[in-house]
């Protein structure tokens, strides 16, 4: 049995019309259907029966079916696969990136250069969008705090952990100590980076679990904007302690959190199968992130 034959058997029992189904593969109907009587010979059992001028699957045909068609399946998913690896065309590798990582763009951007056949697009999402692009595979790899995500992916490689660290004002009161546990910071008035509304949600459950509900300055502001406010003791934020490389840090102090509340940034591929690509680009970030 021929998979070009099993192509057949399941696009008839779609099409239920012998001339629909040999259009698709380019064959004459008689062609076609003496690649079915081979199969049911094969086989030992009639697959298809007439039924008002259309063909029908038999019982017979409705067991074998589910197989054919997985068969068929995983040979489409496999040459596509190998594809990746015999394919002179450049590759093209769309990355989605969580907000406020300029190390990791650095990265894929230095990967894309040294790898000559691979054009590299990065887009700055939030994780909500980012969890839709992983979802609808419009993504060929993301990369993204794994605890922002709803869902779990099956090739998910982790590349560092980073702590969540409370942000005071040089003059507020807790500014020397060397660390303080969130539920100090319950009478406080909190600037939250809300252009993420997964990473939001995980900053007020960080509060919950400290015993409050945060009490916030109702403005959606930029990171930037948040920091300034914080330098002018209008209030204190939580931020990943990895996002503060690119804020400026002047007059404001970071305190590490007792409960260490941490986050895992890990690149996700939304497929099947890895290819060298991916391959290449975990070894690439995960030597240079460790």
């Amino acid at each position: 049995m021929t998979v070009l034959q099993m192509k057949c058997f399941v696009n008839l029992a779609t099409t239920k019309k012998l001339t629909d189904t040999a259009n698709s593969f380019n064959l004459n109907t008689s062609t076609l259907s003496k690649s079915i009587d081979h199969m049911e010979d094969e086989l030992s059992a009639k697959l298809f029966h007439k039924k008002q001028n259309k063909l029908e699957l038999t019982n017979e045909g409705r067991i074998v079916y589910p197989s054919l068609q997985y068969i068929v399946k995983e040979y489409d998913e496999l040459l596509l696969y190998m594809d990746r690896f015999t394919s002179t065309r450049r590759t093209a590798v769309n990355a989605a990136m969580i907000f406020h990582q300029p190390r990791m763009i650095e990265l894929l951007l230095g990967f894309s250069k040294q790898n000559d056949d691979i054009d590299m697009t990065i887009t700055e999402a939030s994780a909500t969008d980012i969890q839709a692009m992983l979802d609808t595979s419009s993504v060929d790899v993301a990369v993204i705090y794994e605890e922002l995500l709803e869902k779990k992916y099956p090739y998910t490689f982790p590349i560092r952990r980073d702590k969540l660290v409370a942000v005071v004002g040089r003059d507020h009161p807790l500014a020397k100590r060397a660390r303080i546990s969130v539920s100090e910071l319950k009478e406080e008035t909190f600037f939250l980076f809300k252009g993420d509304g997964l990473m939001y949600r995980f900053l007020v459950h960080t509060c919950i679990s400290g015993g409050f509900v945060p009490r916030e300055a109702h403005s959606n502001l930029r990171i930037n904007t948040i920091m300034e406010c914080v330098k002018a003791n209008e209030g204190v934020s939580l931020i990943i302690e990895n996002t503060l490389n690119c804020l400026d840090r002047k007059n404001v102090v970071v305190l590490p959190l007792v409960e260490n509340p941490e986050v895992t940034l890990s690149m996700f591929f939304p497929v099947v199968y890895l290819t060298e690509t991916h391959e290449k680009l975990m070894a690439s970030l995960n030597g240079e992130c460790q």
